[in-house]
């Protein structure tokens, strides 16, 4: 399991160094292989936000060295027992337009319905594969099964997009059509 304090540190040195060379974290998270949202939930302090071979590929875009921080070899049981300790509770994908995660409009605002994207004990979205999130991104608070927004601070659990192209009432009706043709259900 990853020192906390230790991760935190690197995160905020990653940060300092995105912001050091002009790089946003869009462009960074593009050249990592991985999501804006992730690369932000970093910066903030998630230290499960990222695996480590893409906090190492960031470090090595951004010229940081990460030998300091680099997470102790465990062996297969405290592996096993760290695995069930994150993976506690609901998890959902916070990415928006995976198919595991159901759009809809309410009062002309984009919102996303997680579905459960993993069994018990699983760190990845069975659909699409980004790390699950178990926690609200705002406060913190678990995760409710069922639920678009926290009922803790009433954000939404997954950040949707304000400007979608050909607008988020046909978005929205297209995603849901895409996901009905993969034969997930909306369960």
């Amino acid at each position: 399991m990853r020192d906390t304090d230790n991760m935190k540190a690197l995160h905020r040195l990653l940060a300092e160094a995105r912001r050091e060379r002009g790089i946003t974290q869009s462009q960074l998270a593009a050249q990592a292989g991985c999501r804006q949202s992730a690369i932000s939930m970093m910066e903030r302090g998630r230290t499960d936000a990222l695996a480590w071979d893409k906090i190492k590929t960031a470090a090595q875009l951004l010229d940081v060295d990460v030998t300091p921080y680099a997470p102790e070899p465990q062996n297969s049981t405290a592996e096993d027992t760290s695995l069930h300790a994150s993976a506690s509770g609901v998890g959902i994908c916070p990415i928006f337009d995976c198919p595991g995660n159901i759009p809809f409009v309410v009062n002309g605002r984009l919102l996303i319905l997680p579905r459960a994207a993993g069994e018990a004990g699983e760190r990845h979205c069975a659909y699409c594969g980004e790390l699950l999130e178990r926690t609200c991104p705002e406060c913190g608070s678990p995760l409710e099964k069922g639920r678009a927004c926290c009922g803790k601070c009433g954000a939404a659990y997954i950040a949707a997009p304000e400007n979608i192209n050909g607008g988020i009432h046909e978005w929205a009706k297209q995603q849901r059509h895409n996901i009905a043709a993969l034969g997930i259900g909306s369960s």
